[in-house]
C-alpha cells in the first residue's frame, strides 16, 4: 500500500469525511465488470445493459442519469481501479458507482502474489487480505468525497465456487463496508440481501438471480433488476434532479430539444382517433397512424389495442410467444431525414408500463438511430446482454427508457432516421407479455 492511501486510512480512523449529497444525476463508474457490463458495447457505450442494476435504477425512478465515464475493467482488482481514479476524480460526475473488489478475493486466495500488488510481500491470510481491500476501498471512498462528489456502493455475493475463508472475508468486509458508508454519508447496498436467501456460509443466488455458466458471480437481468429497484428505493436517489415527463405535444423547445417522432402521443392528429398505420405484419387490432408493428423473428402473435390516456392513447401489446426459438417484436417509425444537424445529438425516450406474470419476457428495449455519410450509429436503452440472461420479473413496473445522450453528429445531414421499441424473448418454451407504451419521443438538441 502506497503511503498516500495508508494516510487516507488512518485520516478516516481519526474521523471520516462525509459525502454531501448533489441533487445532479452524472454518474462515473470505474470498477470492474459490474460496472463494464453498464453497456452491451463497452468501447462505444450507446447501448445500455438491462444486466445493470443502474440501467434499471434510471428506468425504474425516471431519472435522467447522464454516464459522464465507465471505465470499468472485467476481472480487475482494487489496487487497479486507481490508475482510473484521478480521471474520474477530475470528470464532470456527482456519484461515483464502486462495488466490492470480488477479483481481489478472489486472487488472492487463488494463489495472487504478484510484484507490485497490495498483498505483495506478506502472508496471504483472511487478515491481511480484510485489512489490505478495507484501505484500498477508504482510499477510494475518501478520494471520491474530496472531490465533491458522493460514492455509490454495491456490495456483491461472489462466487458460488468460493471457499470458506473467501465467503468469510466477504462477510466481514461488507459488515465493515456497510458501517463506513454510514459513517461517511456514501450510499450503500447489501446485493446478498437482494440476491441470496440470506445465508452467509454461501455464495448461492435465488434461482434465476445469477448469470449462467461463463457469467457466474454477476446477476443476471431479474437480479439486475432487484438491485436497480433497491437503489432507487434508497434515500439517496430521491432527491437527485428527476427527468422531466414526457412532452404533452409535439411542438419544439421541448427540454430535451426539437420533437421530430411524428403522433408521438399515439394518435391520429386528424381526428384523434388511433387508426391502423403503415404495413402491421404479425399483429391484429390497431396501432397509431404512421407507426408499424411488425414480427421481428421467431413463433410470436401480437394484438395492439389503445386506451384513453391524459394526453393521447395508450398503445397495449398483448404478446403470445412459441417455443424453442428467439422471438422479437417491434414497434417502430421512419420520421423525415434530410435536416442537418451539425453538433447535435439525437436520442429515442419511451414510457413502458410491464403487467404483472408475464412470461418469458427477455427485454424491453427502445432504440434511435441515424445515418450519416453512410455510417449508421444506434444508441439502445434497455437490452438484454446475453440471450439466456433469463426473464423479466413476474411483478409489474413502470420502466422510462431514454437512449444515451452522447450520439453525437459533427457535421453533415442526416440521411435516415428510425425510432423503435422492441420485446424480445429466446428461451425453450412459451410465454406471453402485456406491454403498454405511453407517449414516446425522438429528440434531436
Amino acid at each position: 500500500m502506497t503511503l498516500a492511501r495508508q494516510n487516507l486510512i488512518n485520516g478516516v480512523l481519526g474521523g471520516a469525511s462525509r459525502a454531501v449529497w448533489s441533487s445532479t444525476a452524472t454518474v462515473s463508474t470505474g470498477c470492474d465488470s459490474w460496472s463494464a457490463q453498464q453497456y452491451t458495447d463497452v468501447s462505444s457505450q450507446l447501448i445500455a445493459s438491462l444486466q445493470s442494476p443502474l440501467t434499471w435504477w434510471a428506468g425504474l425512478s425516471g431519472q435522467t442519469p447522464i454516464w459522464v465515464s465507465n471505465t470499468g475493467v472485467s476481472g480487475q482488482r482494487i489496487d487497479q481501479w486507481y490508475a482510473r481514479l484521478p480521471a474520474l476524480l477530475a470528470d464532470a460526475s456527482k456519484w461515483l458507482y464502486w462495488t466490492t473488489p470480488q477479483n481481489s478475493f478472489g486472487q488472492a486466495f487463488g494463489g495472487y502474489t504478484a510484484v507490485g500488488g497490495p498483498y505483495a510481500g506478506q502472508a496471504i491470510t483472511l487478515t491481511n487480505v480484510l485489512a489490505a481491500v478495507q484501505a484500498e476501498m477508504a482510499g477510494l471512498i475518501q478520494a471520491t468525497i474530496r472531490a465533491g462528489k458522493t460514492p455509490i456502493v454495491l456490495s456483491c455475493v461472489g462466487v458460488s465456487t468460493w471457499t470458506a475463508t473467501q465467503l468469510n472475508i466477504r462477510n466481514d468486509y461488507n459488515t465493515w463496508l456497510q458501517a463506513y458508508c454510514t459513517a461517511t454519508n456514501s450510499v450503500f447496498v447489501d446485493a446478498r440481501t437482494v440476491l441470496t436467501d440470506g445465508n452467509l456460509s454461501t455464495a448461492t443466488y435465488k434461482a434465476g438471480y445469477e448469470m449462467p455458466g461463463g457469467a457466474a458471480g454477476h446477476p443476471s437481468i431479474i437480479g439486475s433488476y432487484f438491485l436497480g429497484k433497491a437503489l432507487w428505493q434508497t434515500a439517496a436517489f430521491s432527491i437527485m434532479s428527476a427527468r422531466n415527463l414526457l412532452p404533452i405535444s409535439t411542438a419544439s423547445s421541448q427540454a430535451f430539444g426539437t420533437q421530430i417522432l411524428l403522433n408521438n402521443l399515439f394518435q391520429n392528429t386528424d381526428s384523434g382517433g388511433i387508426l391502423t398505420g403503415g404495413t402491421n405484419s404479425g399483429f391484429t387490432g390497431d396501432a397509431p397512424l404512421s407507426f408499424t408493428s411488425s414480427i421481428g423473428s421467431g413463433t410470436i402473435s401480437g394484438v395492439n389495442s389503445h386506451t384513453p390516456a391524459a394526453v393521447g392513447n395508450n398503445l397495449i401489446s398483448t404478446l403470445t410467444y412459441g417455443g424453442t426459438t428467439t422471438a422479437e417484436t417491434r414497434f417502430f417509425q421512419n420520421p423525415a431525414s434530410g435536416f442537418p444537424i451539425v453538433g447535435q445529438r439525437l436520442r429515442g425516450v419511451v414510457q413502458y408500463d410491464v403487467a404483472a406474470n408475464s412470461v418469458a419476457l427477455n427485454g424491453i428495449h427502445t432504440q434511435a438511430s441515424f445515418t450519416i455519410g453512410g455510417v449508421t450509429t444506434t444508441g439502445i436503452d434497455g437490452y438484454a446482454l446475453v440471450a439466456n440472461a433469463g426473464p423479466l420479473p413476474s411483478e409489474a413496473f413502470t420502466y422510462t427508457a431514454l437512449t444515451p445522450a452522447n450520439l453525437i453528429v459533427t457535421s453533415g445531414t442526416v440521411t435516415a432516421v428510425s425510432w423503435s421499441t422492441r420485446g424480445e424473448y429466446v428461451g425453450a418454451s412459451g410465454g406471453s407479455a402485456v406491454i403498454t407504451q405511453r407517449q414516446a419521443a425522438l429528440y434531436v438538441n
